[in-house]
């Protein structure tokens, strides 16, 4: 018996002490993004957002989006085989504001996954030099899209990842929510994206 429990508190310990060590270790190594002023035009920024029913966020998405101060933004949202209003809301924004252009799919091709498949139609329509994917309920701060790629001329970087803030709105989803974000920091190991000399990638 003694045994057993010995060996249960070792792997508590290895899967939850261990872990939360790391993530308080390494708290730093994914850092606030910064505001950076860059000399000259910025270039040109295509925003891909894939949809699949998402008829009661994206409303909220791609109007922070369309009030970005970023110079000729280009928003594509990708309408993916939904079958609730999301195509409505979509045609309605898109009807008063010429920078957000809509792309329906109603086929999934063999071998394709919907959503990789979804930023890959987008993206092959997008004509700015940068691409931004993003998800339907992400909400941007003001000025997000001009910090992030001031940040990313500035420390000459070919691919960016941002880490959203999560919101949740019920005990269960939040308690879902905490352990996600412990599981990529921490067990995962997301703080080793920074670090040259692994090979841990975060982002599409």
């Amino acid at each position: 018996m003694s045994i057993a429990l010995a060996i249960l508190d070792a792997l508590v310990f290895i899967a939850v002490v261990v872990p939360f060590i790391l993530l308080v270790r390494h708290r730093g190594a994914i850092p606030a993004l910064p505001a950076v002023d860059v000399p000259g035009a910025l270039p040109s920024l295509s925003v891909i957002v894939p949809a699949r029913n998402e008829a009661t966020a994206i409303g909220r998405a791609l109007a922070s989006l369309l009030a970005q101060d970023y110079p000729g933004l280009e928003i594509l949202a990708v309408d993916d085989r939904s079958t609730d209003g999301t195509g409505d809301v979509l045609r309605e924004l898109a009807a008063a504001n010429p920078s957000l252009r809509v792309l329906r799919i109603d086929d999934l091709p063999s071998g394709w996954l919907g959503k990789n498949h979804a930023l890959w139609r987008g993206a092959q329509r997008a004509t700015g030099t940068w691409l931004l994917f993003t998800d339907a309920d992400v909400v941007f701060a003001p000025g997000t899209l001009r910090r992030t790629l001031a940040y990313a001329l500035a420390e000459r970087l070919d691919h960016l990842t941002l880490a959203p803030r999560l919101v949740s709105r019920s005990f269960m989803l939040g308690a879902f929510v905490a352990f996600f974000a412990y599981a990529f920091v921490a067990l995962w190991g997301a703080y080793l994206a920074n670090d040259p000399t692994s090979k841990r990638g975060v982002g599409v």
